[in-house]
């Protein structure tokens, strides 16, 4: 099926925003769109080597938002070269003051303009609002020619409550306390970890980027997400409702039912704490229930991801599991799929004729 852009979209000849992204970046796209051209140039510097690359680059995020018309007053915004501030009052502030969390924005803006790859605040609900306007700031900053750190470090202390990372694709947050719901909700890039616990639906409908908790997670962690990777220390409750794809890897006893209506994805379960899980498998959205296997050492890719930061951050079972080979890695863990549809004409053309056609 094709993507039906708006009429009069500039990117009306490509059939996904996926496929605009990657002819941006191969340099194949001419257009007489200002704000395109600037997206585009900034894709194509960043791209590295390939496609994959260019896809993780920092200006995706908007390109995404830009073509599917979303944003277009925070586009108009970005594009005026001449600003230096971003508007970070929060649409539903208790009192209308931005006080604390103008704050906040300036404090984390004064240390990346000092050329500081790790930025360090104390940050609390009230001035959380903060970290979304800094996202923008650095994007809008990086495309005027400012010279920012890549790879930004955040080190945020406290409890935190709502916000995610959708502008940056470099923008790595620790949170070193908990955090209350929906924390990271549709988050397309970047990584967060969270030091101590989250609440409900961490990760809901996440497309990209990782999102790590090294305690307990409470129900429908990565629900309806679509990519990247969730990682959970700790316990968890009814993972994966509704995913669609991407990875979550689990350590600690999940309770409740597991990818209740799944469509893809991988899930990750340790058989120390989930010995035995079959009465747990939710269904997919057609009625058949989800297929649990051994891990394989292909798998240990994405695993050991979520175990290395896991150990870095002082959960001591994730660094004993590191140190085990890949074949007696994937064998402490579960895996939790969605059975293929019955007639999946793609894998038929693809085993059977031999077509290259992705699954």
């Amino acid at each position: 099926m094709r993507f039906l852009w708006p009429k009069k979209s500039p990117l009306s000849g490509y059939a996904s925003v996926h496929d605009f992204v990657g002819a941006a970046a191969d340099g194949v796209i001419s257009t007489d769109d200002a704000m395109l051209q600037t997206l585009i140039s900034e894709l194509q510097q960043v791209k590295g080597t390939g496609r994959a690359d260019a896809a993780a680059a920092g200006a995706k995020e908007v390109i995404f938002e830009y073509a599917e018309g979303i944003v277009a007053d925070d586009i108009e915004e970005l594009a005026s070269p001449a600003a230096d501030t971003v508007d970070v009052k929060p649409a539903h502030s208790p009192d209308g003051s931005r006080g604390p969390v103008t704050a906040l924005f300036e404090q984390l803006k004064a240390q990346a303009l000092a050329g500081n790859d790790t930025l360090t605040a104390d940050v609390t609900n009230e001035n959380l609002f903060a970290l979304v306007a800094f996202q923008k700031w650095v994007f809008q900053q990086r495309l005027s020619g400012v010279p920012l750190p890549h790879n930004i470090q955040v080190i945020l202390n406290g409890t935190v409550g709502v916000f995610s990372l959708n502008y940056l694709s470099d923008l790595n947050v620790t949170i070193t306390g908990n955090a209350n719901e929906n924390l990271a909700c549709a988050q397309s890039g970047g990584s967060i970890v969270v030091q101590g616990n989250v609440s409900t639906t961490f990760r809901y409908g996440a497309t990209a980027g990782t999102g790590i908790v090294v305690g307990n997670a409470d129900s429908r962690a990565a629900a309806l997400q679509k990519g990247g990777i969730t990682g959970i220390g700790g316990h968890s409750f009814e993972l994966g409702y509704n995913m669609a794809g991407g990875t979550v890897v689990a350590l600690g006893k999940t309770d409740g039912r597991i990818g209740p209506g799944m469509a893809a994805g991988n899930i990750f379960l340790l058989k120390e704490t989930n010995p035995i899980i079959d009465s747990q498998l939710g269904q997919t959205p057609t009625g058949s229930t989800m297929t649990c296997a051994d891990a394989e050492p292909k798998d240990v890719g994405e695993i050991r991801l979520v175990l290395h930061t896991l150990s870095q951050n002082g959960h001591a079972k994730a660094a004993e599991l590191l140190a085990l080979d890949d074949a007696i890695l994937a064998s402490q863990f579960h895996k939790v799929t969605a059975p293929l549809p019955p007639y999946d004409m793609k894998r038929f053309l693809k085993t059977v004729m031999g077509q290259r056609i992705s699954v």
